[in-house]
């Protein structure tokens, strides 16, 4: 379960990393709804048990996706 949590984890601060860094507004996004299935998660996760939920959570997931690989979006790489 902790190696589920940690990939979840990751996915949430990659999200926050776009939202911030790169002005990703989809990122933004899936890094609320991931914050909501964090703070609902001890309490019987029940924002994701009703199917709304997910299938919010993996449409905005799968746009945040497009944006990095196919339009580009993403984090700007610092000259050295």
């Amino acid at each position: 379960a902790a190696l589920v949590i940690g990939l979840i984890a990751l996915i949430w601060a990659s999200a926050w990393k776009d939202a911030v860094l790169a002005g990703n507004q989809a990122g933004g996004v899936v890094f609320c709804l991931l914050a909501l299935f964090f703070v609902y998660l001890p309490a019987g996760n029940q924002i994701m048990q009703i199917g709304d939920g997910y299938a919010a959570l993996i449409a905005w997931v799968l746009i945040w996706l497009a944006y990095k690989l196919f339009i580009g979006v993403g984090v700007p790489v610092r000259p050295r």
